[in-house]
């Protein structure tokens, strides 16, 4: 995963998108949206767990041998004498996953109006986020087609709200080249001058280091299309939330949580969709 950044142009590939919402007090407003981070934390597994039961039974008759599966996990970084923990989740959905642009829409749920409920095609996933973090990544796969947003306190300003995403090239990244070629993709997406902010997010997730954050990002990515992980699943939904929030209400450990039933949760989980699948 070798490679250095393009010399920068003057213009992102695509228009770059804002609201006249305040973006920073939107911001503050998400994250006030949980008393604890700890119930961010089960809201967006629960529907991690939703998405590979979604579906008509039409659907479920359809995709023979399917099986949802989610994946929780601590993900470890280091980087010289630094180390941080962030939270990992990725699931496979029975269905498509909704365009990424329209999942950080500003406003949009999939879930009504009802404030406390978290999807990964509403507003409850930024709120989940801004509650756990100042920064997470969002990813998506649909066949080829990999796509990565970005969810970030150091993103929003006064004069507006700002959730960029971005697509990578349609193309089979699954091959022995595959992370080189997410890693170039990425390179390409951040050299444009326009997104000079958004380097700055992957700075901070790199711990300084622009190319150490684009490896985390490629390993992510790469893990999507790996056919020994999630190539196999045909909708991949990740969410990398970095260094989760340790300060007014909860310090979160993913680890203990497994301890404490989270580890046993999960497998009981993707049982009851195993049987779920079964018996549409």
């Amino acid at each position: 995963m070798n490679g250095t950044a393009a010399t920068p142009s003057t213009k992102a590939p695509s228009s770059r998108r804002t609201t006249c919402v305040n973006g920073i007090g939107m911001y503050h407003s998400w994250r006030r949206n949980f008393n604890s981070p700890f119930f961010a934390i089960l809201d967006i597994f629960d529907n991690a767990v939703g998405a590979g039961c979604h579906g008509t039974v039409t659907d479920r008759m359809t995709a023979k041998g399917f099986k949802g599966r989610v994946d929780l996990h601590n993900d470890v970084s280091s980087f010289q004498n630094e180390h941080r923990t962030d939270l990992v989740i990725m699931n496979n959905s029975l269905n498509p996953i909704c365009n990424l642009e329209e999942i950080l829409e500003i406003h949009k749920s999939n879930k009504g109006d009802k404030s406390d409920s978290i999807g990964q095609n509403g507003v409850g996933l930024k709120q989940g986020c801004a509650a756990l973090t100042d920064l997470s990544f969002v990813f998506v796969r649909n066949h080829q087609k990999l796509s990565m947003g970005i969810i970030a306190k150091s993103l929003q300003h006064e004069a507006g709200c700002y959730l960029p995403s971005f697509d990578l090239p349609t193309k089979d990244y699954s091959t022995t080249d595959g992370s080189d070629d997410i890693k170039a993709a990425l390179v390409q997406i951040f050299s444009y001058k326009d997104n000079a902010d958004v380097v700055e997010c992957v700075k901070s997730y790199g711990f300084g280091s622009l190319d150490f954050g684009l490896n985390l990002l490629t390993k992510h990515f790469y893990s999507m299309v790996d056919k020994s992980k999630w190539g196999k699943d045909d909708y991949v939904f990740g969410l990398v939330i970095s260094g989760v929030r340790d300060g007014e209400n909860d310090n979160i450990d993913i680890d203990e949580l497994n301890h404490t039933g989270g580890g046993s949760l999960v497998t009981a989980v993707e049982s009851s969709l195993v049987t779920d699948t079964a018996s549409a």
